[in-house]
């Protein structure tokens, strides 16, 4: 593995990679094969936290995955980017440069395009953010509309800005009713069974809900209501996914779930109307703060209007310009 990866890295080093400007002082890469393999692997906020269901489901199999079979597993399923995907991905910079660029974004000088077969999460369309990077599956490449492609890397932008800004990150939470704190500790059997977000895979976001017994403390919580993979049916990571609302509470200096009979206490966020009261309804991706923000940030760079709350993305803008 080791001699492997050293020739990943060198020859990643040596790789001429085609590059776009997104805004002053950023460019859009898009890796190939090589590369892509070289950072798929790396340990970062998602390599520290993924779960052994997440790496059970990636690879569709009900057997315990180790990391490094993990890894390998990522590595092999990247691919090169035809010049046609390239150029797609370069009208889209172009359309929406001016745009970003009025927001006075601080994104790192690189962010890199990344596609994937899509077995590396089971084989299904979806778009996500590691580091610096924006990976496309081909599933979501060659079934989803244009129009669907471009507003997704708008929203993953905004990933690559939150993990570049974690300060701003807070206050963009904030808007919505979330603050970021310690991270949640969770039994280990619960750990093992979370569904780990490559776009916020810290589990360190809660909320005070109002409810009929008070202020209730609770943190978003993603995870699989079936402990082990199941062969016989298709889904990928998405297989027996469930969002809830984990009732929360501070016990011995760590922050934990609220247990009884030895399960989490669960919230259908839902169907909790003090929480849509909370985080607006402009979107209905609302499984993170993150992804709340994410999409809200899709409809300020995009000029949606008649949103349901308006006010958000006014909130938004006013913090990327500092303006009080």
């Amino acid at each position: 593995m080791r001699s492997i990866l050293f020739l990943l890295i060198l020859t990643t080093s040596f790789s001429v990679l085609r590059a776009v400007e997104l805004i002053e002082g950023t460019e859009l890469v898009f890796a190939d094969s090589a590369t892509a393999a070289a950072l798929v692997i790396k340990e970062d906020d998602y390599m520290q936290r993924v779960s052994a269901y997440d790496r059970s489901a990636s690879m569709r199999t009900d057997r315990a995955v180790s990391l490094e079979e993990y890894k390998r597993h990522l590595a092999r399923n990247v691919r090169n980017w035809s010049e046609a995907r390239k150029n797609m991905f370069s009208r889209f910079a172009r359309n929406h440069k001016k745009a970003l660029g009025a927001l006075k974004l601080n994104l790192p000088a690189k962010i890199i395009l990344i596609r994937t077969t899509g077995d590396e999460v089971g084989g299904v369309g979806v778009a996500y953010t590691r580091m610096n990077t924006i990976v496309y599956t081909d599933l979501m490449l060659n079934s989803a509309a244009r129009g669907a492609l471009e507003e997704t890397f708008i929203h993953e932008i905004f990933h690559v800005y939150s993990r570049h800004n974690r300060a701003m990150r807070a206050r963009f939470y904030k808007i919505i009713g979330f603050e970021t704190g310690p991270e949640l500790t969770l039994p280990e059997a619960w750990f093992e069974r979370h569904i780990t977000n490559p776009d916020a895979p810290e589990m360190n976001c809660y909320a005070n809900l109002p409810s009929a017994e008070g202020l209730l403390r609770v943190a978003p919580f993603i995870y699989a209501t079936q402990p082990v993979y199941d062969v016989g049916k298709p889904g990928g990571i998405f297989q027996s996914l469930s969002f809830v609302l984990l009732r929360v509470e501070e016990k011995d200096g760590h922050i934990v779930p609220v247990m009884a009979e030895g399960k989490p206490l669960m919230i259908n966020a839902y169907q909790t109307p003090a929480f849509w009261e909370m985080i607006g309804r402009n979107t209905n991706y609302v499984i993170h703060p993150e992804e709340i923000m994410a999409s809200n940030f899709t409809f300020l760079v995009t000029g949606k209007k008649e949103l349901p709350n308006p006010e958000i993305l006014k909130k938004m803008k006013n913090l990327f310009l500092e303006k009080k």
